[in-house]
């Protein structure tokens, strides 16, 4: 009984005909690689994420300055906001008030 030993595979996905290291290990498989090379995977998993990115659900009334940021980036932005305005004599306690003391 012979035993041949192929490098190559091809991709379920774009059809090209590719080395094996072209290819993510997969258990389940039968030669133990994924279906799909390893660059039609990264594709289909950049789409997947932009798929799932969550947008506002008010996008018409978003400030398109921060409509590129993160929500974490955007959190950052109102923490320095806050710090600068606590500076400037204002307070936040749920919700902006300006103090302001008088010398009699």
């Amino acid at each position: 009984m012979e035993t041949t030993t192929t490098t190559t595979k091809t991709c379920s996905k774009c059809g090209q005909e590719l080395p094996l290291t072209s290819f993510y290990p997969k258990k389940r498989a039968k030669d133990g690689l994924q279906y799909w090379c390893k660059e039609c995977q990264g594709k289909r998993s950049k789409e997947y994420y932009k798929a799932k990115t969550i947008t506002p659900p008010h996008s018409e009334l978003s400030n398109p300055e921060l409509a590129s940021l993160q929500p974490r980036e955007i959190i950052a932005q109102i923490k320095t906001l806050i710090k600068e305005l606590r500076a400037r004599g204002y307070n936040y306690e749920g919700k902006l008030t300006y103090l302001q003391e008088i010398k009699l």
